[in-house]
């Protein structure tokens, strides 16, 4: 959707047609289906969407609509964003705003371009909702493939990715430490969300970011695990071309591994403020396009990894028990051992939810026995301390697809 500045005049384009008929407001009309989708499907899941994304930050409001007559009426946007000119303030936080109003609706736009956002004096909005889906929906035909086109990564049609990659500056810019630090600095003054982990996993990358040179990490435990795990591949693996980190917070160890071991590394995020730190800082400081980062829950994206040689399942793995409970993880650890050559991952956790630990795996035995389990053998605890209020085991295993294999 490209150029509906001037009013009274009709733009075409596959499926509808578009006119804006005031300074405030546009007029979408379906005329034809797509992909095995009739107007009236592509028209009723826009409609739906709209519906539900009233009232919520940076996304397109609807005014009326007639079903009979497939029309959508709804407040002008802007212009879209590779069109326009001017300033973007905040735009991470923009980015973020619009993320935030997509899950609280339940919506998943999957069609998320730099020709979808429109702007209006700096201020960014989510349009276009004809390939929407939401809670609760029956959806059976399939999309067409092109859907996402080049803004669609390794984990499909994820909102996130590819509102990251729509909204990244133009001309060679880089979001730059100010932008960032701005961003950073709305989280921890509750301007945007609460309770997000991203100002604790800050302070370890080396960037000179002022906020926070008077805070020092916790332990460096987050750098002193990756250490030992950067040894243990380097000593006992070697080479590897893939890696997976499962909750990669804001991408401390995921960007460590792509310069440490010149892989593609894939990261998993559920929290939307960590993953919109991650990917500016994927954008600005690693350079080389080998991360590839995923906004969601990590057993929706897992599907999207066919096979890596590593995999790390670290403090996701205890917030995935408390949230879920044992089975849907012991389901995950299963899928897991198909897809991975090795993992890490420990067996204690200490965030913003508090302390929580597995009495089950409260030893070594009972860890290499749960494991073994699961699809992995040759266990080794390469680390434990009592550091998170209890044992806290760092283990490395190899999955038995690999064991047999050797």
């Amino acid at each position: 959707m490209t150029n509906i500045h001037k009013s009274n005049k009709t733009y075409r384009y596959k499926t509808s047609e578009i006119t804006r008929i005031s300074d405030f407001v546009v007029r979408k009309r379906y005329v034809k289906g797509r992909g095995g989708h009739t107007k009236e499907d592509l028209f009723e899941r826009e409609r739906v969407a709209l519906v539900r994304a009233q009232r919520c930050r940076g996304l397109q409001q609807i005014l009326s609509y007639d079903p009979d007559r497939l029309l959508l009426i709804s407040i002008y946007c802007g212009i879209p964003l590779p069109d326009y000119e001017g300033m973007i303030p905040h735009r991470l936080t923009q980015a973020a705003h619009i993320l935030n109003s997509l899950q609280s609706a339940g919506i998943w736009h999957r069609d998320i371009k730099p020709s979808n956002i429109m702007v209006s004096n700096g201020m960014m909005g989510l349009i276009d909702f004809g390939w929407a889906r939401c809670d609760g929906g029956v959806y059976d035909t399939p999309d067409p493939d092109a859907l996402g086109g080049k803004y669609k990564g390794a984990f499909g049609l994820n909102d996130g990715s590819m509102l990251m990659r729509s909204v990244v500056p133009t001309n060679g810019k880089k979001f730059g430490v100010k932008e960032i630090e701005n961003f950073i600095k709305e989280i921890g003054s509750g301007e945007y969300r609460d309770g997000s982990s991203s100002r604790a996993g800050m302070p370890y990358h080396p960037i000179p970011f002022d906020n926070f040179k008077h805070i020092k990490p916790h332990k460096l435990a987050i750098q002193d695990d990756y250490e030992v795990i950067k040894r243990h591949i380097k000593d006992k693996i070697g080479n590897i071309g893939t890696a997976l980190d499962i909750g990669c917070n804001v991408g401390f160890i995921t960007f460590s591994l792509e310069r440490d071991f010149k892989c593609k590394v894939y990261g998993i995020e559920r929290d939307l403020n960590n993953f919109v730190l991650a990917s500016a800082l994927a954008h600005d400081y690693t350079g080389q396009g080998q991360v590839e980062l995923g906004l969601g829950d990590a057993h929706d994206l897992l599907k999207f990894i066919s096979q890596t040689d590593v995999a790390l399942f670290l403090n996701t793995h205890m917030w995935l028990h408390k949230q879920h409970g044992p089975e849907k993880v012991r389901s995950f650890m299963k899928d897991l051992a198909s897809k991975t050559k090795h993992l890490f991952f420990q067996t204690a956790h200490a965030g913003s939810g508090g302390k929580y630990r597995i009495p089950e795996l409260g030893d070594y035995q009972a860890i290499e026995s749960y494991l073994n389990s699961l699809g992995f053998g040759d266990v080794v605890s390469l680390k434990n301390s009592s550091d998170h209020g209890g044992e806290r085991y760092l283990i490395y295993c190899r999955s038995y697809n690999d064991t047999q294999a050797r």
